[in-house]
């Protein structure tokens, strides 16, 4: 698996009602977003029946906003179209591992 590059605003609506999502809202000059969207990816393969999104802070402005978005990255994780736990800024592989088990299972 690998993470999907998030394109226009239907299918950010699709994700925030989706079953087992990830979604993380980063920037093209961010270090931090970079680091994420690797472990992001590495986990990927683990988990595959959740699906891994990343969205351009600057191509959604709106959401930013109405979600709360003021640091990068930040990974909303999504369960059955509800935002159960929103993770600002970077933490490490080990930390986003048990993440996912503790909100996503």
């Amino acid at each position: 698996m690998s993470i999907y590059k998030v394109e226009n605003d239907n299918e950010i609506k699709l994700i925030l009602k989706g079953e087992k999502e990830i979604l993380t809202f980063s920037g093209k000059s961010c270090a931090a977003c970079r680091q994420i969207e690797k472990y992001l990816a590495e986990l990927s393969k683990k988990y595959k029946e959740i699906n891994f999104s990343t969205a351009d802070v600057e191509n959604f402005s709106s959401y930013t906003t109405n979600l709360g978005v003021t640091v990068l990255p930040t990974t909303f994780f999504i369960r059955n179209g509800e935002i159960i736990y929103t993770m600002f800024g970077s933490f490490s592989f080990n930390k986003i591992d048990y993440f996912i088990n503790i909100y996503l299972f």
